[in-house]
């Protein structure tokens, strides 16, 4: 099973939304779970299941791209072509996560 929702055009990419949540709670705000889900305006389950990388609704997503400061179509993927529908900028990105990590993890979950 993919980590990818094949919805119509656009899916997420479960992969690049855990890391980035992952590491903005626990590098940036050093929270648990449960202060993340919090903080986010979401629940602690929540975050779980997007560090779980399974699928997580619309509101939710927006809310926690809200809180890590990231535009939410940086995780939106074409699963036809792997296309990103927008790049993160390099000052976005976490500490530890590169270009290329965004573009591994499009390859595995079979979306390149």
């Amino acid at each position: 099973m993919t980590n990818l929702r094949r919805k119509g055009r656009w899916s997420i990419d479960l992969n690049l939304l855990a890391l980035f949540v992952q590491m903005h709670r626990t590098q940036k705000r050093q929270a648990g779970v449960r202060t993340a889900g919090e903080e986010s305006g979401t629940s602690g389950s929540a975050i779980s299941r997007i560090e779980n990388k399974h699928h997580v609704d619309a509101p939710t997503m927006l809310a926690v791209c809200r809180w890590i400061g990231a535009d939410p179509f940086w995780f939106l993927v074409d699963p036809a072509t792997g296309a990103r529908a927008t790049m993160p900028a390099a000052a976005a990105l976490p500490p530890g996560v590169s270009r290329e990590t965004i573009t591994e993890t499009a390859r595995e979950t079979g979306a390149a």
